[in-house]
């Protein structure tokens, strides 16, 4: 499957195959009309004709694709430089001076490119150094070696930073499925982190739990489809229609929020690449060493400051209520589907606890959801300043508040955010 990847994520798999289609088609037509008789000639001449033109159509929308990537390149270059990482290229934006304070990388979630962190980076080049970068098959990135997994991801931020000259300490921000990839980097190279921020993280411990697993192969198996057709320059019509209108939403609320490098970002997401590199990782689970990379080790990042949120924080997770939340955010989950999500959340934060002796929680501000990266960016940023402050001031109180014993509601207090109004939030715990 790994050499089906790298084929196919180059955007001029699809007019090979298409010729192949081709091949075979004149093929059946040719032998059905040297058959020895037109009864059994015609059919294969029927059959090798329609291939044949089956072959032709993909041949052009192949052609168009391949012509539409090109240009999209031309278009829109690389607005970082491209680093070399072992024998094929990562794109790497980096601005801003450090002032004393450790270097931030934005991690966004599931396989996204950089520039899905934009809205951060461009607040804070102007604070301290920012970096967005694309992963492999990702953005302006190279395809690279398949698989993808987060630990070889991991690794080839590791070797990005070096390779760019962008020496450490640095600080993490990772979103959902990046923030599992800035963890599994941050226990493998904690000399090299100051400080870890998970947004609404997701961990492996999560995809033990056998709905999260099923949820992640049904996103593997989408994004294989989309990888295909895009190959070919087709438009997915196999989506689910409520699956469609929930992507759709979740993308209104990115399109708001990233306007300013929004047509970029639709422009780079044509490469085929982009579709297999997420099918590949989120497969990573079907090996069972990945857990073995990605489990979160006690007391691995002792000494280091971590901030991590999540919604329902300090509330009980097996409420209805809670159960009411997730099915709200998650429409296409059942009852069961909703409690399995709340069983995985309940274990990994409990077990996130046992990473740090400076872990510092937080929950997400009523109205947010998995995507309030998006939905609140004054609160993202606040949680952003309140880690360099934590780094700058180790004996200062968080300017978010500090952690509550499990079981208590959560207090009301106020992110500080400098050049913005106060925000409301919520902390709260699950400390056993």
């Amino acid at each position: 499957m790994n050499s089906v990847y790298t084929f196919l994520s180059w955007d001029g798999a699809g007019l090979i195959i298409a010729a192949l289609i081709g091949v075979v088609g004149l093929l059946l037509w040719n032998k059905g009309r040297r058959a020895s008789s037109k009864r059994a000639g015609k059919p294969l001449m029927w059959v090798g004709g329609l291939t044949s033109l089956i072959a032709l159509m993909l041949l052009v929308s192949s052609g168009i694709h391949a012509v539409t990537v090109a240009r999209m390149w031309a278009k829109y270059p690389p607005p970082g430089k491209m680093v070399d990482v072992g024998g094929y290229r990562m794109h790497l934006l980096a601005e801003g001076d450090n002032r004393g304070s450790p270097t931030l990388v934005f991690i966004p979630g599931g396989h996204g490119p950089g520039y899905y962190f934009y809205n951060m980076h461009k607040i804070f080049r102007d604070e301290a150094r920012s970096i967005l970068y694309d992963r492999a098959a990702s953005g302006w990135s190279d395809a690279g070696p398949f698989p993808r997994t987060s630990y070889r991801e991991a690794q080839e931020l590791h070797t990005l930073l070096k390779n760019s000259g962008e020496t450490g300490p640095v600080v993490l921000v990772g979103h959902s499925y990046g923030g599992m990839l800035g963890l599994i980097y941050a226990m493998h190279y904690p000399e090299n982190v100051a400080g870890l921020v998970l947004l609404d993280s997701g961990f492996a411990e999560l995809y033990q739990n056998a709905g999260a697993a099923a949820a992640l192969k049904t996103i593997q198996k989408a994004s294989r489809i989309q990888g295909l057709l895009a190959s070919f320059g087709l438009p997915n019509l196999f989506q689910n229609k409520q699956y469609q209108e929930m992507v759709n939403a979740v993308l209104a609320v990115y399109e708001r929020e990233l306007s300013d490098v929004w047509d970029p970002l639709q422009a780079i997401a044509v490469a085929a690449m982009n579709a297999y590199g997420g099918a590949s990782l989120y497969g990573e689970f079907d090996d069972p060493a990945a857990f073995e990379t990605g489990l979160m080790r006690p007391g691995a990042l002792d000494g280091i400051p971590v901030s991590s949120v999540t919604y329902l924080g300090g509330t009980d997770l097996y409420s209805q209520d809670s159960i009411d939340f997730v099915l709200n955010v998650r429409p296409d989950l059942d009852q069961e589907g909703a409690m399995g999500q709340l069983n995985g959340l309940d274990r990994t934060r409990k077990k996130i606890f046992t990473l740090s002796d400076q872990i510092q929680t937080y929950s997400v501000p009523e109205g947010g959801s998995h995507n309030f990266v998006y939905e609140m960016p004054q609160f993202t940023s606040a949680l952003v300043r309140d880690m360099l402050s934590r780094i700058a001031n180790p004996a200062a109180r968080p300017i978010l508040g500090t952690n509550l014993p499990h079981g208590w509601p959560g207090d009301t207090l106020f992110a500080s955010d400098l050049a913005r109004p106060p925000i409301p939030v919520t902390t709260g715990t699950d400390r056993l």
